[in-house]
């Protein structure tokens, strides 16, 4: 029987705080995005986005965060609204 090799915990552990962290910059992104596509349709008044929105909103739980963030992009770009925090 051969030996199981060690695992190199160290490489395993890098690898995941940098997936970790582009999650939490894919989530803050997303929700930064949200924000400002809210702030956009109160601004005016223009509700027709609402839907798309929420649909999209609907998805977060099942797709990865940045998926969520292309989609928000794809809605802010068809709207015309900015997507850098320089508002």
């Amino acid at each position: 029987m051969k030996p199981i090799a060690p695992i190199d915990t160290g490489s395993s552990s890098e690898a995941l705080r940098r997936t970790l962290a582009e999650v939490e910059r894919d989530e803050a992104e997303a929700i930064s995005l949200l924000v400002r596509l809210l702030d956009n349709v109160r601004e005016t008044s223009n509700t027709a986005p609402l839907e798309l929105i929420s649909k999209v909103v609907v998805q977060w739980q099942n797709e990865p965060p940045g998926v969520i963030v292309t989609e928000l992009r794809k809605i802010s770009n068809e709207l015309g609204c900015r997507t850098s925090d320089n508002r």
